[in-house]
């Protein structure tokens, strides 16, 4: 029974994130995720081995960032980083609908010698 239970909660909750949801956001009832757009991601902290391998990493640099859309048109304006998870917000008159993160992953060092090495050939 509690089987049938979890499954009927859990259809629920996805009816409602994907048909019910956008819906009332648009109107300007709820925000997305309950007011966290990434519905719980963002709190979900790095491993230890992702920890130790790149974000603690001497010769590893880390940039951030987040691409923010406005429904299906992305709002290239690098002024809007530091943004929050509410959504939906509005910038510039756009209604601001999603967003998406993405991490660049560098190892400066690495490159310079890969650049001094392919100038040598």
């Amino acid at each position: 029974m509690s089987h049938l239970v979890s499954c009927v909660a859990w259809y629920t909750r996805e009816i409602y994130y994907v048909f019910i949801e956008p819906w009332l956001a648009k109107l300007g009832l709820v925000y997305f995720g309950f007011g966290d757009a990434s519905y719980g991601r963002e709190a979900i902290p790095y491993s230890n081995i992702e920890r130790e391998l790149i974000y603690e990493a001497p010769g590893v640099k880390v940039t951030r960032r987040r691409v923010f859309f406005s429904y299906n048109e992305p709002i290239l304006d690098l002024k809007m980083q530091g943004q929050g998870l509410r959504l939906p917000f509005s910038y510039l008159g756009k209604p601001v609908t999603a967003w998406v993160n993405y991490y660049v992953w560098e190892r400066p060092d690495e490159v310079a010698r890969a650049k001094r090495t392919f100038e040598a050939c």
